[in-house]
C-alpha cells in the first residue's frame, strides 16, 4: 500500500511506506498509515495511492509520460502510465542476434561429433543429427518470424508465442522395417487333400 498526501486537488508528496510527517504543523509517528481509517486519512489529505502499468516489458517499450487523476470523492490517486515503443529494427537485430546466439550454442556440445565423422570416425548419431537439423530449422522459423512483423506489438505477441527449442529428448526413432518373409521350400509343400471316393450306385436284384 503507498498513499499520496494532496493539497487543493494536487499531489505534494507520495509516501511508498509509512512514516512520520508533520500535518498542519502537528508532527504525527508513522502508525498513522496504518491506524487511522481511510474516512479520516482523508480528512487529513491522505488518499489511497496506486500506479498503473507501471510494469513494462523492457525488451519492447519504456515508461513513457503518465497522467495522475487524483479522486478526491474516493480519496484515491491513480497514476497511469503510458508505454512507449522502442525502435522495432533494433528489437529485431537484438533478437535475431540472440536467436542465432542460443542456436550456436546448443549446435557447439556436438560439434566435436561432427568433425569425429568428418575425420572417418565415428557417424554422428541419428538423436544428435536430427537434433542439429531441428535445431537449425527452429532458429530459422523463428529469424523468419522476427523479421516479418510489421510493427512491437505483433513482434511482441509472435516472440510470446514461439514454443520450445528442439531437444534430444523430442527425437522419435523410425520404426524398424517388418521381418521378411521366408521362402517356402519343398519341405512346407503340403498336399491338398484327395476326393472322397464315390459311393457304389445300386444296382437290381435278379430272380
Amino acid at each position: 500500500m503507498a498513499w499520496a498526501l494532496v493539497k487543493d486537488g494536487n499531489v505534494t508528496t507520495i509516501y511508498n511506506r509509512p512514516k512520520a510527517i508533520t500535518l498542519d504543523g502537528i508532527q504525527h509517528p508513522a502508525n498513522i498509515f496504518t491506524v487511522w481509517n481511510k474516512a479520516t486519512k482523508k480528512a487529513h489529505g491522505i488518499y489511497e495511492y496506486n500506479e498503473v502499468n507501471k510494469s513494462v516489458d523492457s525488451k519492447y517499450y519504456t515508461l513513457g509520460s503518465y497522467s495522475m487523476v487524483v479522486d478526491d470523492a474516493a480519496g484515491t490517486v491513480t497514476k497511469t502510465w503510458e508505454h512507449k515503443e522502442k525502435d522495432l529494427d533494433a528489437i529485431k537485430e537484438q533478437l535475431v542476434a540472440q536467436t542465432k546466439q542460443q542456436a550456436g550454442g546448443t549446435l557447439s556440445s556436438t560439434d566435436w561429433m561432427v568433425i569425429r565423422a568428418a575425420e572417418g570416425g565415428t557417424t554422428v548419431p541419428a538423436d544428435v543429427a536430427w537434433h542439429r537439423a531441428a535445431v537449425r530449422t527452429h532458429s530459422n522459423d523463428v529469424e523468419a518470424g522476427i523479421n516479418a512483423a510489421a510493427d512491437v506489438a505483433s513482434l511482441k505477441a509472435y516472440m510470446d508465442g514461439v514454443v520450445a527449442w528442439p531437444t534430444l529428448e523430442d527425437y522419435v526413432a523410425p520404426a524398424p522395417d517388418p521381418a521378411p518373409e521366408p521362402e517356402s521350400t519343398a519341405e512346407d509343400y503340403v498336399a491338398p487333400a484327395q476326393d472322397p471316393a464315390p459311393e457304389p450306385e445300386p444296382t437290381a436284384n435278379t430272380a
